[in-house]
């Protein structure tokens, strides 16, 4: 089950484990858009889709996914926590209630469908969960405290989990990408001028199946945590590494990689 599947990486997950032959519960909220996306798996690859549009930052609603999963007699053996949005600016700027819609998507839903759906993985001591989180949650980033704090918990959850599970037969891996070439900073820097000049301190990205190829190898490695790409990598442990020597310096570099008054 893939959530956040209609676009981005969810989607290229799906394009992913439908070409190794995967049955897949897609989940996202747009009907449209998935029935579209199964509709075409369907056909290059002969594997059975489901899909079910539903909302996950709505309170309620990872139990009424699966409520519904389980009334149409479906299995979760891999789940993949992928739905998620973020926000880059001033803290003050953005409304609380975009706020807390993030921290329950990215957080409360992960958490609520891990719950849910592990005990039957249990069972067959076998499967397991990829979480979705970033490279950011890795060390403090001023302008995206929300965000980052947020993917800083996927992380430990994740590798948490992974130490608690991996000997009953499940893995738990936190896939932790950088800048991937999504529409992520359409809507978290919704104003074009500053997302394009915000653009230009990031990296180059990667491509949405880039990171999803290396979030599925590194799970099926039985591994806790996937970084796509070397730069990503060798970035994350000398971030880590600047963290112990001087955190204050470590804080203010992002600062002002992040800064929106920053030309």
């Amino acid at each position: 089950m893939v959530t956040g599947a209609s676009s981005g990486i969810g989607e290229a997950f799906c394009r992913n484990l439908a070409k190794r032959g995967s049955n897949l519960i897609l989940v996202a909220r747009s009907a449209d858009k998935l029935e579209h996306l199964a509709e075409t798996l369907s056909c290059q690859h002969n594997v059975d889709l489901s899909c079910i549009p539903i909302d996950l930052a709505k309170v309620n609603s990872s139990q009424d996914l699966f409520d519904q999963v389980q009334d149409a007699g479906l299995s979760v053996d891999v789940l993949i926590n992928n739905a998620g949005f973020g926000y880059w600016g001033n803290f003050e700027f953005a409304s609380l209630q975009d706020y807390q819609n993030m921290v329950n998507l990215n957080v409360r839903s992960m958490v609520s469908l891990s719950y849910l759906f592990l005990p039957s993985m249990l069972e067959k001591k076998c499967g397991g969960i990829i979480n979705v989180g970033s490279v950011v949650g890795l060390q403090p980033v001023p302008y995206g405290s929300v965000y980052v704090g947020t993917k800083a918990f996927v992380l430990q959850y994740s590798e948490s989990l992974w130490g608690e599970y991996r000997r009953k037969g499940i893995t738990v891996t936190a896939l932790c990408p950088g800048t991937t070439k999504t529409n992520f900073f359409n809507v978290s820097i919704p104003d074009q001028q500053l997302r394009e000049s915000r653009m230009l301190n990031m990296p180059k990205g990667h491509s949405p199946d880039f990171v999803a190829e290396v979030g599925l190898n590194q799970f099926l490695r039985g591994k806790s945590q996937a970084i796509p790409g070397k730069v990503n990598y060798l970035v994350a442990q000398g971030s880590q590494l600047l963290l112990l020597l001087a955190r204050s310096l470590a804080i203010r570099i992002t600062a002002s990689l992040f800064d929106p008054k920053k030309d």
